[in-house]
């Protein structure tokens, strides 16, 4: 199935697979101002949100979880990287979204809106300067999850509605699955 979709003057072709999970693929139908993709990603940073897993283990999230359940919970309410990276899993995938818009309910202002390492550093990882130019690391992909601790700020990651998009909404997946939308 192919649809339209308009994003920032520029024309895309979206096809959504079925394959089992949606996943749109953008294809330029044509290049206003010489924009391409990799341009809007570096001018938007992130595109959908880091993947939902327990990247220090559903092991030891669980007995975080179960030695002291009101400070877990706590940290599942009001600490981004523990709620939304370190232990996103356990602390709820299905409210992952939810969890995501309260933390980031001021956007920029928010206090769990920085970026871990300096501005310079986080610029060129964005734009995919230095040692980044070749790699695979960026503030999308898989690698989101560790952008998303690194260069939050930068990679545009405080948005509170990025699991919301003019097409519809994402779903929280688990790292190493494509991200899902799910149509309006």
């Amino acid at each position: 199935m192919w649809k339209y979709a308009v994003v920032f003057s520029a024309i895309f072709l979206i096809h959504i697979v079925d394959a089992g999970f949606q996943i749109s693929q953008l294809k330029p139908l044509y290049k206003e101002d010489n924009i391409t993709i990799s341009e809007l990603s570096t001018a938007l940073g992130a595109a959908f949100p880091p993947c939902c897993s327990d990247i220090i283990s559903s092991i030891a999230c669980r007995r975080l979880q179960q030695h002291n359940p009101s400070k877990f919970l706590d940290r599942c309410a009001t600490d981004a990287d523990f709620s939304l990276i370190q232990c996103c899993n356990t602390c709820g995938m299905e409210s992952a979204a939810d969890r995501y818009e309260l933390i980031f309910q001021a956007g920029h202002k928010s206090n769990q809106c920085f970026d871990r390492h300096g501005s310079e550093f986080c610029k060129r990882f964005l734009k995919k300067e230095d040692v980044w130019g070749k790699s695979q690391w960026s503030c999308d992909g898989s690698t989101a999850h560790l952008a998303f601790r690194i260069c939050r700020k930068t990679c545009n990651f405080c948005r509170r509605d990025i699991y919301r998009t003019p097409l519809g909404r994402f779903e929280p997946v688990s790292c190493g699955k494509p991200p899902v939308l799910i149509p309006n």
